[in-house]
């Protein structure tokens, strides 16, 4: 089995919409959708140039996937009261600085004992 990478970070409630989806995928990783993006000056002339003469068609160029800022998104339907004691009641404990982390929640799993 392999290990498990143990850094990241969690949001909670962001994104709730389509568009606030929108905005944190352009903020991680520069994409945004065509149909989003404001129109050049040669963009608009041809535009107004489609109106007067009608090109012969193009073939549409192939789809390219583009790596995503996010890995996941899980949705948990719990109260926000709930979501905060927990992140409330995280904590961390190492013996000397070396060691790895032990982490425990204050009402939930008791620190460990020495």
């Amino acid at each position: 089995m392999g290990s498990v990478q143990e850094q990241g970070w969690v949001l909670v409630d962001f994104p709730c919409t389509y568009a606030q989806a929108k905005l944190l995928e352009k903020a991680l990783s520069g994409y945004e959708p065509e149909e989003d993006k404001e129109m050049t000056e040669r963009q608009k002339h041809l535009s107004d140039a489609m109106l007067l003469v009608q090109p012969n068609p193009k073939p549409a160029p192939p789809y390219k996937l583009i790596k995503s800022g996010l890995d996941a998104v899980v949705w948990f339907n719990c109260d926000i009261s709930e979501s905060q004691r927990r992140a409330d009641g995280r904590r961390e404990y190492r013996e000397n600085e070396e060691d790895k982390p032990v982490i425990y929640h204050v009402e939930d799993v008791q620190p460990p004992v020495n």
